[in-house]
């Protein structure tokens, strides 16, 4: 027996047992003494039990993972029924994830079900506030399942919207329907999914959101149109005054009905003279009580002071309570408030005649036909993948530093979610690692039932969430859900708590956080001299931004902790390790490698340093190892060590050419390192690795220096002039002598041995010290003869002076001795003349580098400032002005003014290094040619591309979702693509691809691409033989009527493929011509500008073109730009050029590899002809000319056929004809595929999907 099916037994058995209680006490449980707590406790809490609910939390969760909440605690007032309005929330809430599922309401015994409206439309209250499908009225004699999508009315009728009604004694008569639907396990499944789409056809379709939304615009008008009636006030004041009463009226209702306000405050103060005058008093009380800024007057001195006629605002707050109101505000989310708000903001009030308010839709965003909130599933796979990625492992201390910002926050959707991201983290923290204590603090951050506590809730929001949004009303939208995010599960009691340990109000001021202003405009916009002369109005809507100036603390550059490692790592196989030894190992094979591979992998590592700024004080390499001394901080190590020998491993490998599939290791597993912790140290470190070449007797390799010199740090020092630096006293002292370092032995200097690091000769004997100098002394001889030129000095007497070095040596056994080819316990400046050898470069040529700078400059790293995650849904194509568009240009220099490109170089500018972006943003940057620059921007920094498709319906653009980390320098993508509300992970992809087809790449297999890389081999594109023009911008002096000399004009819709249908678009007067633009050219092609888009049977497109020699009389008509117009440049035939053109071959890659698999925004212009590939055609080969004759003669045919057709009426005749036009078709696909060189399971990878 299966889990499954033993779980049902049970829970059959179970539910029996509770049916034959139920019946045979029946009356008992009938009587009035017989109340609602005790049904929950014997009947309804194991009836759910047995379906597989964690009622009463045995598992221990927390509160936000818990199975069920009981939600009964936040009754408040005299009576819990909701005749009296005053109930606040659902019995119970089911969960999956912390995320609701369905309500269940609870009801003694006693109460008649069947007939009680007011149940029932307590519980359609609840859920459909919640935006639940379906939820439950029981009282365990009865079931009632009740659609909640219909927005309920207190007049409804207990059977309105009921889908299921079963007594109990039909329990087991229906057990598979409730096991099956409610069961966990099956709820897991999506059972509830299919439930509800299976009973879709009795659901409402006015969700809460939009109905709030128009509650919120009724709520606008009647309050717009009393103050303007009564008050003097400019449009732009009127706005702001509504705004923020609005926003305040709301903030409370939610606090009433979470409990944490008296229910019905705002509904008594409709009393006396003056009803506004008694709620101003009541927002001047919460400010005191929550400092949350809503009710700031201090900076509001508008809103206390206006008159609201006492009907009117009575009207208004009525709405927002029971019986009216149909809201139950304990239950509706932040989000659902939210969605809202974000299209209450993309509206305005005027005022007509007798001071009458209107909503009218503001005007860019009328353009951008409407405001659309971004989906939730769509905010946390953002967040998800920025804010979690970035904060996973982390502590609540590491998190307090890391900054979140959406830059066109709007209602604040992705700071919401990022926020509540950040909650649960804390909250699993907190759970996991048994710690109560928020760091820094002396008081307990988790409370009794495992909520985070007020206090750690508002720390949290202060360090880690920033916004910034044009529009001020969304700015104070933003801060409103924060807050009330921030205040989810508060009681009173919480907030005394927090008032009496912190002595500060329960909400944190976001005037810090979220700020108003424009994202992609600074104050250097009024450089300019021309700008000052702008008028208040049009300095109002730009809105100028200076984020360095309005968040200094994020922008400030901090000191980095820096240290110094000495870092030492072996070719792969050259030592024997302890890990060898211990698992027995077998070592293989040793690379052995030659001057030039040397040469090779030092050029591969100083790449990576310089690409990624990585400070390097020293380098040697010495066949099988390298030695590396680094700057940088503690976490940053490990990185830069697993990509210097990563990108030198990947780039030899490459190298040697090495099949890409085939597994090969440059190095060994491990590395050394060690810390350097004194300046005596590190100035040894640097000579050790300096001359590690000679101290392993290695031959010069002349190619390393400069190499070397061109990443080291400080590597742009000059090479010092040796007579005025070093031939005096102060010379000799100073910092500069040898290579900037006073030579001292190095007793800490350590190499790798069987992958062990000790001592370099600590225990070595005098023998050993002179054996030594005497390799010196013979080093010397041969490299300084005589009076040498050396960097332009006479270097006379450096084999005397060796010699005297070697007296002092041979007297003063008792010193330290670097184990090195040269005499390191010389101290320099007991001579007059130094050696003036720098041997940082295998010690052979005398050159001195400024290292004393270079130190400096290593040690002396500054983390630039900004933010570490930048989110959002910036907007599209907002309607700019011109002075906008000419300072936009200047700053970003992307060759495209779309608002969304601008916010992609906007986010580049905010980004420290290392940080990361989410944008969900129009497909069309993938591939549009205008968006080039945005992606040739982010490319090196993509980590993954999701494909949205149509996020929303009634937005006619597709969507992608970019997330990129700031110079991370990857060498893939993820691809991931949306399925209904999920997204999935199709594969990774090379970002070589993007320069070989020129676009992002999205969801693409391997089959796909071998057969694209087929067609990419040839090197050749369709401009290679035609010219693609697109002429004729005539579209608004058409006219339907025929006037003497005028053109017949054809657009897009009036060519088909391969022949001309006989239609016209209208007609033209001649005299609007100039330049012979759209005037029909011989032998040209002419292809429809827009592409179109087919769904069915699958997705896909199809260019459709034909020859303008098919048009008789062409200098009769003319084109508009909606027909390109191609001019044969090759030798090949037109013909042969339109057949590749309309073949499914040439659709199916212009569908996926030009415009990324798009649906809109395609254009048969020239950036996408200069990537559909033409296959290499040599019309001298005798075989490559008769498939040329094929084509030409195929498309004859089909050209003549289609004549036929344009004048054929009889079905039958069109039918045979058509029949033969689909044959010659195949030939035609036939031939095309054979030109590119496709097999025959290619060839059915694109006959599937066309």
């Amino acid at each position: 027996m299966s889990a499954n099916s033993k779980n049902k037994e049970e829970a059959y058995n179970g539910i029996k047992e509770l049916v034959e209680k139920f019946k045979s006490n029946y009356k008992q449980f009938h009587s009035s003494d017989y109340n609602e707590t005790l049904t929950r406790q014997d009947f309804i809490n194991p009836f759910f039990e047995y379906l597989g609910w964690d009622i009463s939390n045995k598992e221990g969760l927390s509160q936000t993972y818990r199975d069920v909440i009981h939600e009964d605690k936040l009754k408040v007032g005299r009576d819990t029924t909701l005749t009296s309005g005053i109930r606040q929330s659902p019995d119970y809430s089911f969960r999956i994830g912390g995320n609701r599922v369905f309500f269940v309401e609870a009801k003694k015994p006693s109460r008649n079900l069947k007939e009680d409206s007011d149940a029932a439309y307590q519980i359609k209250r609840y859920a459909w506030s919640g935006k639940l499908a379906v939820s439950i009225l029981t009282n365990f004699e009865d079931f009632a399942i009740y659609d909640c999508s219909k927005k309920p009315s207190s007049n409804d009728k207990a059977s309105m919207s009921r889908i299921e009604y079963i007594n109990y004694e039909d329990y087991l008569n229906r057990f598979d329907f409730l096991y099956d639907t409610f069961a966990k396990e099956n709820v897991l499944r999506g059972s509830l999914e299919k439930y509800n789409a299976d009973t879709k056809s009795k659901k409402g379709t006015e969700s809460v959101d939009i109905d709030f939304l128009n509650s919120l615009d009724d709520l606008r008008i009647k309050l717009a149109s009393s103050i303007s009636k009564l008050n003097s006030l400019s449009l732009r004041d009127l706005n702001f005054a509504v705004q923020h009463i609005i926003d305040r009226i709301i903030f409370l209702r939610v606090a009433e009905d979470r409990g944490v306000e008296n229910y019905g405050d705002l509904r008594e103060a409709c009393s006396g003279s003056n009803y506004y005058k008694n709620i101003v008093e009541i927002f001047k009380k919460a400010d005191g009580k929550y400092n949350s800024g809503i009710f700031d007057f201090s900076k509001d001195k508008i809103t206390q002071n206006i008159e609201v006629d006492n009907k009117v605002i009575k009207e208004i707050i009525n709405d927002l309570y029971y019986p009216k109101s149909p809201y139950e505000f304990s239950v509706i989310s932040v989000e659902i408030i939210g969605n809202a708000y974000e299209q209450f903001l993309g509206k305005t009030i005027t005022i007509g005649n007798n001071s009458k308010a209107k909503i009218e839709l503001k005007p860019e965003v009328r353009k951008a036909g409407g405001v659309y909130y971004t989906p939730e599933y769509i905010v946390d796979y953002i967040v998800e993948n920025t804010v979690g990625d970035k904060i996973k492992g982390k502590t609540p201390k590491e998190i307090a530093n890391i900054k979140i910002v959406d830059p066109a926050c709007g209602s604040g959707s992705f700071l919401i979610g990022a926020y509540k991201y950040l909650l649960n983290y804390h909250r699993e923290y907190y759970s996991k690692q048994g710690k109560k204590k928020f760091w820094g603090s002396k008081e307990d951050a988790i409370t009794e039932d495992g909520e985070l506590a007020l206090w750690v809730k508002k720390q949290i929001l202060i360090n880690n969430i920033f916004g910034v949004d044009i529009d001020s009303n969304a700015v104070e939208v933003t801060k409103l859900s924060l807050l009330l995010k921030c205040m989810e599960n508060e009681t009173p009691a919480s907030i005394m708590n927090n008032q009496s340990l912190f002595n500060e109000r329960a909400l944190p001021s976001l005037d810090e956080n979220i700020k108003c202003g424009n994202s992609l405009i600074g104050n250097d916009f009024y450089s300019g001299g021309d700008s000052l002369n702008i008028d208040i109005e049009t300095q109002y809507k730009i809105n100028c931004f200076d984020w360095e100036m309005e968040f200094p603390n994020i922008f400030d550059r901090k000191k980095k902790e820096v240290k110094a490692y000495h870092i030492t790592f072996a070719i792969h196989n050259s030592r024997v390790s302890e890990r060898m030894i211990t698992y027995k190992v077998n070592k293989g094979e040793v690379l052995n490698l030659s001057e030039e591979d040397e040469l090779f992998i030092t050029k591969s590592i100083g790449e990576v340093i310089l690409k990624n700024d990585i400070k390097c004080l020293a380098y040697n390499i010495s066949r099988d190892h390298v030695h590396i001394l680094l700057v940088c901080e503690d976490k940053e190590l490990p990185e830069f060590i697993r990509k210097i020998k990563g990108k030198s491993s990947q780039k030899f490998k490459e190298y040697l050419n090495i099949p890409k599939e085939e597994v090969f290791h440059l190095w060994a597993q491990k590395y050394d390192a060690k810390e350097i912790d004194s300046d005596k140290r590190l100035y040894n470190t640097i000579e050790y690795i300096n001359n590690n070449r000679i101290k392993h007797e290695l031959p010069e390799n002349n190619g390393l220096k400069p190499i070397i010199l061109s990443f080291l740090c400080g590597q742009n020092a000059e090479v010092c002039n040796y007579t005025d630096e070093y031939n005096d006293t102060n010379g000799r002292n100073n910092a500069k002598a040898h290579n900037g370092l006073q030579p001292i032995a190095n007793d800490n200097a350590g190499i790798q041995k069987q992958g062990v690091v000790t001592p370099c000769y600590d225990n070595a004997n005098n023998s050993k010290k002179l054996n030594e100098i005497s390799k010196i002394e013979s080093y010397y001889m041969d490299t300084y003869k005589t009076t040498e030129e050396h960097n332009g000095e006479k270097q006379t007497d450096n084999i005397e002076n060796t010699y005297e070095e070697k007296a002092h040596i041979e007297n003063a056994l008792n010193m330290e001795i670097e184990c090195k080819r040269q005499t390191y316990n010389i101290d320099i400046a007991r001579k007059r003349q130094t050696y003036n050898i720098d041997i940082a470069h295998n010690g052979l040529q005398p050159i001195v580098v400024r290292v004393q700078d270079a130190i400096n400059k290593a040690f002396n790293q500054y983390e630039d400032g900004g933010f570490d995650i930048v989110i959002g849904n910036p907007p599209y194509g907002a309607e700019l002005m011109d002075i906008e568009r000419d300072y936009l240009e200047r700053k970003y220099s992307l060759n495209n003014t779309n608002t969304a490109a601008l916010f992609i170089g906007l986010s580049k500018h905010l980004l420290k290094d290392k940080g990361v972006n989410g944008f969900i943003i129009p497909k069309s940057f993938i591939y549009a040619s205008n968006w080039e620059s945005s992606r040739e921007l982010i490319i090196n920094d993509l980590q993954e591309l999701v494909d949205c498709g149509k996020v929303w319906k009634e937005v006619k653009l597709e969507q992608v979702i970019i997330m990129f980390c700031n110079n991370s320098e990857v060498e893939t993508y993820k691809a991931s693509e949306r399925n209904e509300n999920n997204i999935i992970t199709v594969g990774k992809i090379d970002k070589k691809t993007f320069r070989e087809f020129g676009f992002y790449l999205n969801a693409v297999s391997n089959e796909e691409l071998n057969i694209a890389y087929k067609m990419i081999s040839s090197k050749k594109t369709v401009n290679d033989y035609c010219i693609n023009k697109l002429e004729g911008n005539y579209q608004n002096k058409i006219i339907e009527k025929y006037n003497k000399g005028a053109l017949k004009v054809l657009g897009g819709k009036n060519i088909n493929r391969y022949y001309y249908p006989n239609t016209i678009k209208g007609f033209l007067d001649k005299k609007y011509i100039k330049n012979n633009k759209g005037v029909i050219r011989e032998n040209s092609i002419l292809a429809q500008n827009i592409v179109a888009h087919i769904m069915n049977p699958t997705p896909h497109i199809k260019i459709i073109a034909m020859l303008s020699n098919t048009i008789e009389n062409k200098d009769k008509y003319i084109l508009v730009n909606t027909i390109n117009q191609l001019d044969n440049i090759s030798d090949l035939n037109s013909k042969f050029i339109l057949a590749i053109l309309n073949s499914k071959l040439i659709s199916w890659f212009t569908y996926i590899f030009v415009f990324g698999k798009a649906i809109r925004t395609m254009h048969f212009d020239n950036p996408a002809t200069s990537r559909i590939p033409m296959p290499s055609v040599d019309l001298i080969k005798k075989s490559d000319k008769e498939v040329h004759d094929k084509l030409v003669k195929l498309v004859d045919n089909i050209i003549a056929i289609n004549k036929k057709l344009v004048g054929e009426n009889n079905p039958n005749t069109k039918e045979i004809l058509e029949r033969q036009v689909r044959a010659l078709d195949g030939e035609i696909d036939k031939l095309v595929y054979g030109l590119y060189g496709l097999s025959d399971n290619e060839i059915r990878i694109i006959e599937n999907v066309s």
